[in-house]
């Protein structure tokens, strides 16, 4: 089996990889309808969100749909082996309904193949495009 291929949507009922937003929130009232294209998320904080659900699950096509054109790279691959267990939002500046650019700070753990945990600590960059959030690129990558 490939191990990058996408896994299976969790159920509509069940908690939210992201941890939901709000705090808790089900699947399927949190970023299912990001990513099965019901709806866009409406602020900067959702769609990091999802995009994390996105590398949870393996959605490769979320993660490409939803990185800006102007800085994401010419195919968005999924980390091959890589189990992300948990998401922490540090920070949010800006990013909401009436806003033009985001930021949004967070750290996401993850075990690697071996079975070795990391964390990734970004200060990530939101701006709208059409009406619609886009992950722009890391503001800062911190350990």
């Amino acid at each position: 089996m490939d191990s990058r291929a996408p896994l299976p949507d969790p159920p509509a009922s069940a908690p939210c990889p992201c941890g939901g937003y709000p705090q808790g929130a089900e699947y399927s009232q949190c970023c299912e309808p990001a990513l099965t294209l019901a709806a866009w998320p409406p602020t900067a904080q959702q769609l990091m969100r999802s995009r994390y659900t996105a590398h949870v699950l393996r959605n490769e096509d979320h993660l490409f749909r939803t990185w800006h054109p102007r800085t994401r790279p010419p195919e968005v691959e999924a980390e091959d082996g890589t189990v992300w267990t948990g998401l922490t939002v540090e920070a949010v500046t800006a990013g909401g309904l009436e806003d033009e650019e985001g930021i949004v700070e967070y750290r996401a753990s993850y075990r690697e193949p071996d079975g070795a945990p990391g964390e990734l600590h970004e200060v990530a960059r939101f701006v709208r495009r059409a009406r619609r959030w886009m992950y722009l690129g890391p503001a800062e990558v911190l350990s």
